[in-house]
């Protein structure tokens, strides 16, 4: 009967760290999809930022443009030529 008592034990241990093994595992899991969802999201942030920047350079340019309509001749062509230096991405 002891024997069996030793068996049983042995048995639930087993059970029980594998258990325990299963749970690290699967916390370990969900630690690295929570890292690649950060990840994503930091990508994602960046990537809306850089859009962002693109399109009010775009607007700063047009708006630019605009003024030096007012001008003629070398000047409208300085002007123009200034204004896409600084908002247009070499």
């Amino acid at each position: 009967m002891k024997q069996h008592h030793i068996k049983a034990l042995g048995l639930v241990l087993g059970f029980a760290f594998s258990a325990i093994a299963l749970g690290q595992k699967a916390e370990s899991i969900a630690s690295e999809k929570s890292a690649e969802a950060r990840d994503a999201t930091r990508r994602k942030v960046a990537d809306a930022r850089r859009d962002t920047t693109a399109e009010k350079l775009a607007v700063e340019y047009g708006v630019a443009k605009q003024k030096c309509d007012t001008h003629a001749g070398d000047t409208r062509d300085n002007c123009l030529s200034h204004a896409k230096a600084r908002y247009t991405n070499p």
